[in-house]
């Protein structure tokens, strides 16, 4: 988040954290886990989906996508890593399973 973005950023949000924030650590390890990743991304959707309202357009797809971490994530969580793998590329590779896609009327 650029500091200049928004003035009462920080002072509301007490604990920030970005994708920039999120890679740097992971580029120099300092994740002690997937705990603690897992913690920085539902961090960052809770800061977006608290500092913005909710209709904002930040808001909601910050909401859907959380809902999107949280069923990708929950099989690495629950299952070995290998099967866990398998498991997100399949979802992945039919993403209308995870995210819901309007048809488009013809015309």
């Amino acid at each position: 988040m650029d500091p200049d973005a928004s003035v009462d950023y920080y002072q509301k949000i007490k604990r920030p954290m970005d994708f920039q924030a999120m890679k740097q650590q992971l580029h120099r390890n300092n994740n002690t886990g997937p705990e603690e990743f897992e913690d920085d991304v539902t961090r960052l959707f809770t800061n977006a989906i608290s500092y913005h309202a909710p209709n904002n357009w930040i808001h909601i797809y910050a909401t859907k996508l959380q809902r999107v971490f949280d069923v990708l994530w929950a099989p690495l969580k629950a299952k070995p890593i290998k099967e866990a793998i398998t498991n997100v590329k399949d979802d992945c590779s039919q993403p209308e399973k995870v995210i819901p896609i309007p048809k488009q009327a013809d015309g």
